[in-house]
Protein backbone atom coordinates (compact mmCIF):
# COMPACT_ATOMS: atom_id res chain seq x y z
CA UNK A 1 0.00 0.00 0.00
CA UNK A 2 2.82 2.57 0.76
CA UNK A 3 4.50 1.61 -2.59
CA UNK A 4 7.61 0.29 -0.61
CA UNK A 5 7.64 3.26 1.69
CA UNK A 6 7.00 5.82 -1.81
CA UNK A 7 9.72 4.35 -3.96
CA UNK A 8 8.45 1.82 -5.71
CA UNK A 9 10.39 -1.06 -4.63
CA UNK A 10 11.59 -2.66 -1.34
CA UNK A 11 15.02 -1.74 -0.37
CA UNK A 12 16.52 -4.49 1.95
CA UNK A 13 20.54 -3.90 2.72
CA UNK A 14 22.41 -7.09 5.00
CA UNK A 15 25.28 -6.05 7.14
CA UNK A 16 28.36 -8.41 8.47
CA UNK A 17 31.38 -7.78 10.79
CA UNK A 18 33.71 -9.61 12.80
CA UNK A 19 36.26 -9.01 15.31
CA UNK A 20 38.78 -9.25 12.21
CA UNK A 21 37.32 -7.03 9.59
CA UNK A 22 35.65 -4.09 9.32
CA UNK A 23 31.75 -3.79 8.54
CA UNK A 24 30.48 -4.86 4.99
CA UNK A 25 27.01 -3.93 3.79
CA UNK A 26 24.98 -4.83 0.37
CA UNK A 27 21.79 -3.29 -0.79
CA UNK A 28 19.45 -4.42 -3.05
CA UNK A 29 16.20 -2.89 -4.43
CA UNK A 30 13.29 -5.11 -5.11
CA UNK A 31 11.17 -3.16 -7.61
CA UNK A 32 7.37 -3.26 -6.73
CA UNK A 33 4.49 -4.12 -9.32
CA UNK A 34 2.15 -2.24 -7.70
CA UNK A 35 -1.33 -2.56 -9.53
CA UNK A 36 -4.23 -0.92 -8.49
CA UNK A 37 -7.76 -1.72 -9.87
CA UNK A 38 -11.07 -1.27 -9.57
CA UNK A 39 -13.83 -2.72 -11.08
CA UNK A 40 -17.65 -2.55 -11.27
CA UNK A 41 -20.65 -3.98 -12.56
CA UNK A 42 -23.86 -3.38 -13.04
CA UNK A 43 -27.05 -5.87 -13.06
CA UNK A 44 -30.51 -5.58 -13.13
CA UNK A 45 -32.31 -7.91 -10.34
CA UNK A 46 -35.73 -7.29 -11.28
CA UNK A 47 -38.15 -5.06 -13.12
CA UNK A 48 -41.72 -4.66 -11.78
CA UNK A 49 -41.35 -7.33 -9.49
CA UNK A 50 -44.75 -7.00 -7.59
CA UNK A 51 -46.90 -6.96 -11.31
CA UNK A 52 -45.99 -8.67 -14.82
CA UNK A 53 -42.44 -8.31 -14.87
CA UNK A 54 -42.22 -5.60 -17.46
CA UNK A 55 -41.22 -2.38 -17.83
CA UNK A 56 -44.70 -0.72 -19.45
CA UNK A 57 -46.53 1.46 -16.38
CA UNK A 58 -45.50 4.73 -14.45
CA UNK A 59 -44.64 3.42 -11.09
CA UNK A 60 -42.99 0.20 -12.30
CA UNK A 61 -39.33 -0.41 -10.65
CA UNK A 62 -36.09 -1.36 -12.22
CA UNK A 63 -34.01 -2.82 -9.14
CA UNK A 64 -30.39 -2.77 -9.95
CA UNK A 65 -27.69 -4.30 -8.41
CA UNK A 66 -23.97 -2.59 -8.51
CA UNK A 67 -20.92 -4.65 -7.61
CA UNK A 68 -17.43 -2.94 -7.01
CA UNK A 69 -13.97 -5.26 -6.43
CA UNK A 70 -10.77 -3.73 -5.84
CA UNK A 71 -9.24 -6.45 -8.56
CA UNK A 72 -5.47 -5.19 -8.11
CA UNK A 73 -2.98 -5.54 -5.66
CA UNK A 74 -3.08 -2.19 -3.59
CA UNK A 75 -5.73 -1.26 -1.25
CA UNK A 76 -7.62 1.40 -2.29
CA UNK A 77 -8.95 4.25 -0.78
CA UNK A 78 -12.49 6.42 -1.06
CA UNK A 79 -13.93 4.54 -3.45
CA UNK A 80 -17.18 6.17 -4.70
CA UNK A 81 -19.54 4.99 -6.52
CA UNK A 82 -22.37 7.00 -7.94
CA UNK A 83 -25.78 6.03 -9.91
CA UNK A 84 -27.21 9.70 -11.24
CA UNK A 85 -30.42 7.72 -12.68
CA UNK A 86 -30.92 6.37 -9.09
CA UNK A 87 -29.73 9.01 -7.27
CA UNK A 88 -27.11 6.25 -5.61
CA UNK A 89 -24.25 7.92 -4.18
CA UNK A 90 -22.17 6.44 -1.94
CA UNK A 91 -18.28 6.36 -0.76
CA UNK A 92 -15.99 3.25 0.75
CA UNK A 93 -13.32 4.50 3.24
CA UNK A 94 -10.95 1.98 2.13
CA UNK A 95 -11.29 -1.93 0.15
CA UNK A 96 -8.51 -4.15 0.20
CA UNK A 97 -7.52 -6.34 -2.32
CA UNK A 98 -9.72 -8.79 -3.31
CA UNK A 99 -13.06 -7.12 -1.14
CA UNK A 100 -16.16 -6.69 -3.07
CA UNK A 101 -18.88 -4.37 -2.23
CA UNK A 102 -22.65 -4.63 -3.26
CA UNK A 103 -25.13 -1.88 -3.30
CA UNK A 104 -28.80 -2.05 -4.27
CA UNK A 105 -30.73 0.42 -5.70
CA UNK A 106 -34.49 1.16 -7.82
CA UNK A 107 -35.52 3.26 -10.52
CA UNK A 108 -39.32 4.11 -11.15
CA UNK A 109 -40.50 4.46 -14.78
CA UNK A 110 -42.02 8.19 -14.83
CA UNK A 111 -44.41 9.35 -17.65
CA UNK A 112 -41.42 11.07 -19.77
CA UNK A 113 -39.57 7.35 -20.02
CA UNK A 114 -42.50 6.38 -21.62
CA UNK A 115 -43.41 9.41 -23.75
CA UNK A 116 -40.04 9.59 -24.99
CA UNK A 117 -39.70 6.12 -25.70
CA UNK A 118 -36.74 5.89 -23.20
CA UNK A 119 -35.12 9.03 -24.38
CA UNK A 120 -35.97 7.73 -28.02
CA UNK A 121 -34.15 4.19 -28.01
CA UNK A 122 -37.06 2.17 -26.52
CA UNK A 123 -35.25 1.30 -23.29
CA UNK A 124 -33.96 2.78 -19.96
CA UNK A 125 -30.50 3.37 -19.91
CA UNK A 126 -28.17 3.15 -16.32
CA UNK A 127 -24.49 3.32 -16.22
CA UNK A 128 -22.40 3.57 -12.69
CA UNK A 129 -19.79 4.75 -12.09
CA UNK A 130 -16.74 4.17 -9.57
CA UNK A 131 -13.02 5.69 -8.93
CA UNK A 132 -10.90 5.67 -6.19
CA UNK A 133 -7.52 8.07 -4.94
CA UNK A 134 -5.65 5.59 -6.92
CA UNK A 135 -7.51 4.79 -9.92
CA UNK A 136 -9.48 6.84 -12.57
CA UNK A 137 -13.79 6.19 -13.37
CA UNK A 138 -14.77 2.92 -14.66
CA UNK A 139 -18.64 2.39 -15.75
CA UNK A 140 -20.84 0.00 -16.43
CA UNK A 141 -23.94 0.50 -18.19
CA UNK A 142 -27.21 -1.75 -18.34
CA UNK A 143 -30.61 -1.39 -20.73
CA UNK A 144 -33.69 -2.10 -19.58
CA UNK A 145 -36.42 -2.72 -22.64
CA UNK A 146 -39.35 -0.68 -22.32
CA UNK A 147 -42.62 -2.09 -23.32
CA UNK A 148 -44.43 0.38 -24.96
CA UNK A 149 -47.78 -0.12 -26.54
CA UNK A 150 -49.67 3.31 -28.04
CA UNK A 151 -53.21 2.72 -28.02
CA UNK A 152 -56.13 5.41 -29.11
CA UNK A 153 -59.89 4.09 -29.15
CA UNK A 154 -62.36 5.97 -30.93
CA UNK A 155 -66.48 5.48 -30.15
CA UNK A 156 -69.11 6.83 -32.65
CA UNK A 157 -72.72 6.65 -31.43
CA UNK A 158 -75.62 8.15 -33.06
CA UNK A 159 -77.71 10.37 -30.76
CA UNK A 160 -80.18 11.51 -32.97
CA UNK A 161 -81.74 11.05 -36.74
CA UNK A 162 -83.45 13.68 -38.74
CA UNK A 163 -85.78 11.76 -39.94
CA UNK A 164 -87.80 14.10 -42.31
CA UNK A 165 -85.33 15.64 -43.98
CA UNK A 166 -85.94 19.03 -42.89
CA UNK A 167 -82.94 20.33 -41.12
CA UNK A 168 -85.23 19.44 -37.56
CA UNK A 169 -83.91 16.89 -35.66
CA UNK A 170 -86.87 14.04 -34.33
CA UNK A 171 -85.59 12.28 -31.05
CA UNK A 172 -86.25 8.82 -31.48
Amino acid sequence: DTEGGGDGDIDNTASVTSDQTELSESSVETPLDVNPFLSIEKSIISVDPENDGIANEVGDLINYQITVTNAGNQTLFNVVISDPLTGLNQTIPSLAPGQTEAFATSYSITQVDLDSSGGGDGDIDNTATASSDQTGPTSSSVETPLDIKAFLSISKTVISVDTSGDGVINQA
